[in-house]
């Protein structure tokens, strides 16, 4: 089924979305370090996220969300991830609401029924099971029903979700579990109820985007509340769903390295406006600092030209080619290894001036280095989409 139907909460345009972004930022970058220490964002800056309408960028129109195009997506990621990267963080893996547009129509209605605006916290990974019940435990003619269990890693923005979205492996009792690669992993949305919140997050990079792990056991979960987006075409109709579900991750993440490697520079042209850090009068000095902000400018084009052409295929034909997928994935990894460069370069160029009372390039330089531990910036992945765009290779559709 096709969902066409309309009833968006928000009407909001790409320009209110980012006025709106801009008023909270001024905020969060004050709060940053309160942030870090509480190692998580306080409940009042998750709600006045929720009522600007930022954790529904992606969420479909007909459970009111904004439904917006990935450049929007990207560019409210960017400007909350320059006010205080562990929030803005927090705000993508948020955007794991637009994974409900490979959900029914149903199994959307049933998460907003309770409260609009869902925070919805993800783990993409299948680090836990679905063991399928025997038709004998199930009643009625429904489809199979999952038992869960297991534990998922670095769950972002878990202390304030309304629901997860859990990736599983299907398993038959008493059989091993098929490959990877075969139609055998699905995504399970649940109550937060349903999920214990184990207090992990003891780190020093993304600090304060309350990435604990999460345990789920024998939590039984009807395959209405599933979906596969790896193979399964989005339920809702536009575009933004006709995304693959690597290239809609991408999209979650692609503002996040530019924000912050924005905020690099400011913090150095600050130092130096007061005297305090790096001779920006210097010619050499200027030069370096003129390679590193036109890095991340040229990193923040490449960015959105990878974003528009994938969403021009996707408009005109109703899917994008692996080529523009993997050009765009690429541009995404592209900003966070500039972000480093840019980051690592901020803090040669202040010296001692960036070591003095906590400064604040200090955390960026945490939380840059920590999201690039991510596996959608790691080699392996790299190397996938180097070999769609130089050999051809659509072996893996699921992950491009």
């Amino acid at each position: 089924m096709t969902v066409t139907e309309t009833g968006a909460r928000h009407t909001s345009t790409p320009e209110s979305l980012m006025t709106e972004a801009r008023r909270l930022a001024a905020g969060l970058r004050l709060g940053a370090a309160a942030t870090e220490e509480a190692r998580t964002p306080d409940r009042h800056t998750v709600e006045k996220l929720r009522e600007a309408g930022l954790f529904s960028l992606t969420l479909p129109k007909i459970l009111g969300g904004a439904e917006t195009d990935p450049c929007t997506v990207m560019s409210v990621i960017e400007e909350i991830s320059w006010a205080d990267p562990s929030v803005g963080w927090t705000l993508l893996i948020g955007q794991s609401a637009g994974f409900l547009g490979w959900g029914s129509l149903d199994l959307g209605r049933k998460v907003v029924a309770d409260r609009a605006d869902p925070l919805i916290a993800c783990a993409l990974a299948p680090m836990g099971e679905g063991t399928i019940l025997p038709a004998s435990e199930v009643e009625g003619d429904n489809g199979p029903v999952y038992r869960l269990d297991g534990r998922w890693a670095i769950n972002s923005g878990c202390r304030h979700a309304d629901w997860f979205i859990a990736a599983f492996a299907k398993k038959e009792a008493g059989v091993d579990s098929p490959q990877w690669g075969e139609d055998v992993v699905r995504f399970a949305v649940l109550p937060a109820s349903e999920v214990e919140v184990l207090d992990t997050w003891h780190v020093l990079g993304l600090r304060g985007s309350g990435s604990d792990d999460v345990e789920i056991r024998g939590v039984e979960v009807p395959h209405s509340m599933t979906f596969s987006p790896f193979f399964e075409p989005g339920e809702h109709d536009g575009p933004l769903y006709r995304l693959s579900y690597f290239a809609f991750l991408m999209m979650m993440m692609g503002g996040f390295s530019v924000g912050l490697a924005r905020r690099a520079i400011d913090e150095v042209r600050e130092l130096a406006g007061r005297g305090a850090g790096p001779d920006l009068a210097d010619t050499d000095t200027q030069v370096e600092f003129w390679r590193l902000d036109n890095d991340r400018l040229a990193a923040r084009c490449l960015l959105h030209a990878g974003a528009a052409r994938v969403w021009e295929e996707v408009a005109a034909t109703g899917a994008a080619s692996p080529e523009a997928r993997a050009r765009f994935a690429g541009a995404v990894q592209h900003s966070q290894r500039v972000a480093e460069r840019v980051v690592d370069g901020a803090c040669r160029l202040t010296g001692a001036a960036g070591l003095r009372d906590e400064h604040a390039l200090q955390r960026l330089w945490r939380d840059v280095h920590a999201a690039g531990a991510h596996l959608a910036f790691g080699l392996v992945t790299e190397r996938r989409m180097a070999r769609v765009a130089y050999l051809g290779d659509h072996s893996m559709q699921y992950m491009i």
